[in-house]
């Protein structure tokens, strides 16, 4: 069927204005127009890099284990150089951003694998070794009983009587109990055995 000529100009009438103009539609460079001046306040003053370095750092010591503190620390740096250069375009502004980051964030790994090769001083579950040579106070008098370590007792035994409060000196470990000895024995701290 041949189209009318008066359904095409019902169409054009549509879109036409009072006077018969084209009706302007809304286009999508003024929105991308409206982004980009946007975007230029967003980045026009160091502040706003500031206070996103802040929140990023916050987040580390909320959230810990997320490595958001070397985001933070890289828009803090961008704070501090665009506050020595206030003129730095958008562009230049994020490249400094993933450039301080990226740094911050191998730095931050370089820190960890160092500090993750430490010595251990002594061998994990071997806390009654790290008693020998301490002073400790009989928590009941015993030849064979307990002694007071901070807020709990261990089980110990000694050669002569001692009194609750008395101070021992620990001397050993035998059959996961302490060998103690009355503070100021010598005689005792010869020939010690350690198990």
């Amino acid at each position: 069927m041949p189209r009318h000529s008066t359904d095409r100009g019902h169409r054009d009438h549509r879109h036409r204005g009072r006077r018969g103009r084209v009706a302007q539609r809304p286009t999508r460079n003024a929105a991308k127009q409206g982004l980009t001046s946007f975007m230029e306040a967003l980045f026009a003053t160091s502040g706003y890099w500031g206070l996103a370095g802040a929140l990023f750092i916050a987040l580390e010591l909320l959230l810990p284990g997320l490595y958001s503190i070397w985001i933070g620390v890289g828009a803090l740096v961008v704070s501090l150089v665009l506050m020595m250069f206030p003129a730095l375009s958008t562009t230049a502004q994020l490249q400094v951003f993933a450039s301080a980051m990226m740094s911050t964030l191998g730095l931050g790994f370089l820190i960890q694998r160092r500090g993750g090769r430490r010595v251990q001083t002594r061998p994990i579950n071997q806390e009654l070794q790290g008693l020998i040579d301490q002073t400790l106070l009989v928590a009941s008098a015993f030849d064979a009983g307990r002694v007071r370590v901070a807020d709990t007792t261990y089980a110990a035994f000694c050669e002569q009587p001692l009194g609750c409060g008395e101070q021992v000196i620990v001397r050993g470990i035998e059959g996961g109990r302490l060998r103690v000895a009355p503070k100021g024995d010598d005689k005792s701290s010869r020939g010690v055995e350690r198990h």
